[in-house]
């Protein structure tokens, strides 16, 4: 009889895991950010001109991004870092490079906030950036803020 009771019990509770896993069809789900972008980022007034920036997205959230920006490409990294999305549907990116002198010294990082919406095919990105340099003991040295606007690389080129 116990072992009835114990096989009844693990029918019911598997099941009802069962039922909890299965997806609820009215609801839809948003798939992830991904692939690769170019970018123009236009600095505020008084900033550097326009540069371009590579963008990949991960469907886990990653960043990975390079770019030909001010005051010498060569002596920054690569971006690094992560995409949420907000419950109001846009966009954050942050992402951060290390900065290096002539000498390839570190003497700082960069970082960059992107607050973006992406059009319903996600093939076009417009969107605010706030960019900070640090120095190596983080305090801020530059500050500034600028528009995004960009589009999704093809894969057929």
């Amino acid at each position: 009889m116990k072992r009835m009771m114990l096989i009844a019990t693990v029918v019911v509770l598997a099941a009802t895991s069962m039922m909890g896993a299965q997806s609820n069809p009215s609801t839809p789900v948003a798939a992830p950010l991904t692939g690769a972008f170019t970018v123009t980022l236009t600095p505020e007034e008084g900033g550097p001109p326009p540069f371009k920036v590579l963008m990949l997205f991960t469907r886990d959230g990653g960043v990975v991004e390079t770019d030909a920006g001010p005051p010498n490409p060569q002596q920054f990294s690569p971006g690094i870092g992560e995409w949420t999305r907000d419950a109001d549907g846009q966009y954050v990116i942050r992402y951060t490079q290390l900065q290096f002198d002539e000498s390839q010294n570190l003497i700082g990082t960069f970082r960059a906030k992107i607050t973006a919406t992406f059009d319903e095919s996600r093939k076009m990105v417009l969107g605010h950036v706030r960019v900070r340099f640090y120095d190596t003991n983080e305090a801020i040295t530059i500050e500034g803020e600028g528009a995004v606007e960009g589009t999704r690389m093809p894969l057929d080129e």
